[in-house]
């Protein structure tokens, strides 16, 4: 019998040779299509034309792996403290190192500043990206009736969990700071050092010591928190303003000034002159910058003989300065994406990703499945999202966020596989055909294109 030639087709898109001739036996003349057409569907489905549930979870997925790639970018470039300050440090060390060398060195070094300018104007398009955005989101959804009280709730929550970060990191200091007083005060005396030099070493100790705790306290912190965050409230109107002001002045226009002035611009400025002027005395820790040098003096002429001692006071030292730091730059960018709405649009990210891959997980065929892509893509996506917000929130530089993030997502990853490839086993369905892509699909797929491109370049000795 002839068959026709919209089985034949069917037959050779499932890999099946379409050529069979009249069989001998009737029985299995008509029963030997149906037994392949029942053992191939599989090969049919993956070689032809995704199906609507396929699609759908390719969708989900895709748009939970870009929620989370995008948080990560952004919170690279979100601080100064991330990827341009090490940038800029470098920069400065290689100035300093060069500064009188040849012509063709200080042409490097030009170059190297005109890039370190350009990007710190990256910087700031990265900043007005990201802050423009939540400015947009927030002015959307504070048209929700209610969404006015989440907004200010999780504002509150941001605030509260950088300001315990910023005094966990004072405190650590003050522990260093009084640890280094009490071994250096030991060995000055153990060294027969002047009394009068010993004499004004504890009146400079004295009045550190009465600075720190004046200007590192719990109420002094929240006092010069709440006078900045008053200062610079709902940046976001400020923000929607400069972007009516875009559409005007025309997209690329509007989009290359963006590129070198951060939204509002004025405001943040005025804010930082009153962040500069109440901190400012305390960064030597309340010495002056003659007691401070007269200070460091002492101390050289003390830790001479003991490496010990010197290294108990420098790491004292860049203890404190890593929390001045913490409040000067971090903390003040934090409390502004914050005004623009970072937090509501962040806690919305994570919500969006849950969502979205319980879409996805939702499209597998069985239990196991979803049991399977739950454990290997969908805990992998969210932990690695909300270790790059948690980072940010407790204002770990960017790139730092980005690198821990990007780690326990793997690690999360190959956990999971683990965790899976034992209930797969116990359930008996570890051979089972998969009806969904899967983060390892694209992750492998990666990989083989990396491995297929490197070795395709080589060259051989033939």
């Amino acid at each position: 019998m002839v068959q026709s030639s919209l089985l034949q087709s069917y037959m050779q898109k499932a890999g099946i040779n379409a050529q069979i001739g009249v069989q001998n036996n009737n029985a299995a003349q008509n029963q030997q299509p149906a037994t392949i057409l029942e053992q191939k569907p599989d090969v049919f489905e993956k070689q032809g034309e995704e199906s609507k549930k396929g699609k759908i979870a390719k969708y989900a997925l895709l748009a939970s792996m870009g929620i989370s790639i995008t948080a990560g970018v952004i919170a690279a470039f979100r601080h100064k403290g991330g990827v341009v300050k090490a940038i800029k440090e470098n920069f400065s060390k290689v100035k300093n190192v060069f500064a009188d060398g040849t012509k063709k060195t200080n042409e490097a070094i030009k170059n190297k500043k005109v890039t370190a300018e350009n990007l710190a104007e990256f910087q700031k398009g990265a900043d007005n990206i990201s802050n423009a955005k939540d400015s947009i989101i927030r002015h959307i959804l504070m048209k929700i009736p209610g969404y006015e009280k989440f907004d200010a709730w999780a504002s509150k929550l941001y605030k509260n969990t950088a300001l315990k970060t910023l005094r966990k990191n004072y405190s650590k200091a003050q522990d260093a700071v009084t640890l280094a007083d009490e071994t250096i005060l030991e060995t000055a005396k153990k060294s027969g050092l002047d009394k009068s030099k010993l004499s004004r070493l504890k009146e400079l100790m004295g009045k550190r010591k009465k600075a720190l705790s004046e200007f590192t306290s719990s109420d002094a912190i929240k006092g010069r928190i709440t006078t900045i965050d008053d200062s610079i409230q709902r940046l976001d109107n400020d923000a929607w303003q400069a972007m009516k002001n875009i559409k005007d002045e025309g997209i690329v226009q509007g989009a290359k000034k963006l590129s070198k002035e951060a939204l509002a611009e004025k405001r943040l400025t005025e804010a930082k002159k009153i962040q500069t002027k109440l901190i400012s005395p305390y960064k030597n820790m309340g010495l002056t910058d003659d007691e401070f040098a007269e200070f460091t003096g002492l101390i050289d002429d003390i830790a001479a003989n003991s490496p010990e001692t010197k290294n108990i006071a420098e790491k004292a030292l860049k203890q404190y300065k890593k929390a001045f730091s913490k409040e000067q730059v971090d903390f003040f960018e934090k409390i502004r994406d914050i005004n623009y709405g970072c937090a509501p649009a962040d806690i919305l990210s994570t919500a969006g990703t849950i969502g979205t891959l319980g879409l996805y997980t939702a499209q597998a065929d069985t239990k196991e499945e979803r049991v399977g892509v739950t454990l290997t893509t969908g805990i992998p996506l969210v932990v690695s999202l909300g270790t790059t917000i948690g980072m940010t929130t407790k204002m770990v530089g960017g790139a730092k966020a980005l690198i821990l993030g990007a780690l326990t997502g793997l690690g999360a990853n190959i956990l999971g596989n683990q965790i899976n490839k034992k209930y797969q086993e116990a359930k008996g369905t570890e051979n089972a055909p998969k009806t969904i892509v899967t983060l390892d699909d694209y992750t492998n797929g990666a990989m083989a294109t990396a491995d297929k491109f490197i070795h395709g370049t080589q060259k051989t000795a033939y």
